[in-house]
């Protein structure tokens, strides 16, 4: 179309900025589906009638109301009964008192002190200092390699050591 009579060519169509050659390549583009479509969609029919079929929605999830009901029971006798298992053991665990926050190495210890062949933590710790070490993590005792560079945590940032 740009090489056609009266019309600029295809430099020309580049000359100021391209948008001259988008445009006609729009109008190519569409002119092209257009006559795709009428050969594709527009097909001169044979016969007169068409068949169809006429379909309902069927729901592809559905749930029965008594098993919804079921579990909707048990499932609220399953709270109730966590519920009275969860007052019971707070009975059952009030005396137990832990030195530290569960799961640190002093609670560990704590609870190994009170065993009867172990002699009390404070007497074997009482004259030990430890570190950690930031490379590896390991707890790191005075006077063994790396206790220099090791760090102590702050006791205003750890509540377990203020105590």
């Amino acid at each position: 179309m740009a090489k056609q009579p009266g019309n600029v060519g295809v430099a020309g169509l580049f000359a100021n900025g391209g948008d001259a050659f988008a445009k006609l390549s729009d109008q190519v583009y569409t002119m092209y589906l257009t006559l795709v479509a009428k050969e594709m969609y527009f097909i001169p029919s044979t016969t007169t009638t068409l068949n169809s079929e006429a379909r309902t929605w069927q729901k592809r999830l559905w749930m029965s109301e008594p098993a919804a009901h079921i579990l909707a029971v048990g499932l609220l006798v399953l709270a109730v009964a966590a519920a009275i298992i969860q007052v019971a053991h707070a009975r059952l665990r009030a005396p137990v008192t832990l030195a530290h926050d569960p799961g640190t190495l002093a609670t560990a210890l704590a609870l190994a002190s009170g065993h009867e062949h172990m002699p009390d933590a404070r007497v074997v710790l009482s004259k030990r200092r430890f570190r950690i070490d930031p490379t590896t993590g390991r707890l790191v005792e005075e006077g063994q390699k790396g206790f220099e560079d090791a760090w102590s945590p702050d006791p205003r940032q750890t509540s377990f050591l203020v105590r």
